[in-house]
């Protein structure tokens, strides 16, 4: 009887250091598996905190930069200056200024044919001793009398109308194009200083972000 308790006792005492032996494996198991989680927390904080700096130096060199540009463009520092937009602003006054260069050649050259025309009547009057000019365009009066005596017209009343027309519309024509071009020079001028102040904002601001690499 003492044998076959001995033998329990030891048998019970032998599943009880297997438990504690389970356990205890299971308990280093955890163990191990919370440092590693713990570990990996502080990575992770140590990259956001990374992340955080280099986020907020980004910032600060993007708004440094804009009010650089504020001060340049607008003498406003509260103003903040999108960069894409002055970007996108470049591009677009460059090509308004390409598009009004062209319809400035075009206009110059419409003029100078006008201006021809007007030179031939009045050397056909200078011949006849109708109009005395020292310049080499007419005046606006003397333009007006060719209008109205050019011997070029003829006779009939509907012709002489209709060619009286078309000469008053070129005069108008000629007036009007003048005070468009004299507009667009000043614009264009206005334009041009514009994107020269982007061309120099963006060649600055390539460099200094060559600079701050």
């Amino acid at each position: 009887t003492n044998s076959t308790q001995k033998d329990h006792d030891d048998k019970e005492l032998n599943n009880h250091n297997e438990e504690q032996t389970i356990l205890l494996k299971r308990l280093e198991q955890s163990n191990e598996r919370i440092n590693q989680l713990d570990n990996d927390l502080k990575i992770i904080v140590c990259q956001k905190e990374e992340l955080e700096i280099e986020r907020d130096s980004f910032k600060t060199k993007y708004s440094k930069l804009n009010q650089e540009l504020n001060k340049i463009l607008n003498g406003n520092e509260k103003h903040i200056v999108d960069i894409e937009l002055v970007l996108s602003e470049n591009r677009y006054l460059k090509e308004k200024i390409n598009e009004l260069i062209q319809e400035k050649n075009l206009l110059a050259a419409n003029t100078a044919k006008y201006k021809d025309l007007l030179q031939t009547h009045r050397s056909a009057y200078n011949r006849l001793g109708k109009v005395q000019s020292s310049g080499n365009i007419l005046t606006n009066k003397q333009v007006r009398s060719l209008i109205n005596q050019s011997y070029l017209v003829p006779n009939t009343a509907d012709t002489e109308q209709d060619l009286r027309s078309i000469a008053e519309a070129l005069y108008e024509n000629i007036k009007d194009k003048n005070i468009t071009i004299i507009h667009q020079r000043k614009t264009n001028k206005i334009l041009a200083n514009r994107v020269a102040e982007l061309e120099k904002l963006l060649a600055e601001s390539n460099l200094a972000s060559k600079s701050g690499k």
